[in-house]
């Protein structure tokens, strides 16, 4: 591989997963002490960029990953990286979603690629307290959807309190970020057991 290839890799790279990952840090969020979970974190992102960033001023950030590879994987960039206030949790979403010590445990969740809205929605709020933030990276978000992800939002004990537009360099698509307030207790039967919210809708149900 020339060095051209790799330097045009690296740029993709940090261009549509890098500054994409950073977008929340625009935001008027109080960050100092946070407890940040990063569902379905995959290769790291939002989490570990999110982490690098934010420095000491965060509390804790947690990597959820259900594939024990993929979690190897992000155990061995922190260590490299010293991350020391990142951990991984090697569990579904749905299942620490019902332990009590992750359940109402975090300050703000993010999701990145990981599935529908209401599926986002529905296993990351339990995970906040009260007043907590659920933000999910998105493609263009529709009216129709916008609609659908305040119902929803509202069910599971939230409310949708921005849609921020933005875009990468480069791309002329846009993106949003979802953001949506804890405002009260998400009832105790969600997440539903794992495959549950991917598989079968809220939206069907309350739209």
């Amino acid at each position: 591989m020339s060095r051209s290839e790799i330097e045009k890799g690296y740029n993709f790279f940090y261009q549509n997963h890098v500054l994409d990952a950073l977008r929340p840090i625009d935001l008027n969020i109080a960050w100092t002490k946070a407890k940040i979970v990063d569902v379905g974190s995959g290769s790291g992102i939002p989490g570990i960029p999110l982490a690098i960033v934010l420095g000491d001023i965060v509390d804790t950030v947690a990597l959820v990953e259900a594939t024990g590879k993929k979690a190897g994987f992000l155990e061995h960039v922190i260590k490299k990286l010293d991350l020391s206030k990142v951990k991984v949790i090697n569990e579904r979403a749905e299942d620490i979603g019902s332990n009590s010590e992750f359940r109402g445990h975090f300050d703000v969740a993010v999701t990145r690629a990981v599935g529908y809205i209401d599926e986002c929605m529905e296993i990351t709020l339990p995970l906040l307290q009260i007043q907590g933030l659920s933000i999910l990276y998105r493609g263009e978000i529709s009216s129709d959807e916008a609609l659908l992800s305040t119902k929803v939002a509202n069910n599971l004990g939230g409310k949708v309190e921005q849609i921020v537009d933005y875009s990468l360099p480069g791309i002329d698509k846009t993106r949003n970020l979802l953001v949506i307030r804890k405002t009260d207790v998400t009832h105790e039967k969600y997440p539903r057991p794992p495959g549950k919210p991917k598989k079968h809708s809220i939206f069907k149900k309350i739209s």
